[in-house]
């Protein structure tokens, strides 16, 4: 079984604590909560998802995203 580790998420996200993550169930957007600063929503996540070591090693590579 591969490891498993935890990767930064920078995409203008602020270097605050995240209290609560939510995946919307329709919509596969990331949901997290700072209470401090309010929330961000990161946009579909299905791209992120297909990610694996595989599309990593790529020099190009497209990935599935919603329209």
């Amino acid at each position: 079984m591969a490891e498993k580790k935890w990767i930064r998420f920078n995409g203008n996200v602020p270097k605050v604590a995240i209290h609560d993550m939510f995946i919307h169930p329709k919509e596969n957007d990331l949901i997290l909560a700072t209470h401090g600063r309010g929330i961000m929503i990161v946009d579909d996540l299905t791209p992120i998802r297909e990610i694996d070591e595989t599309i990593i090693q790529q020099d190009l590579a497209f990935l599935n995203s919603r329209p």
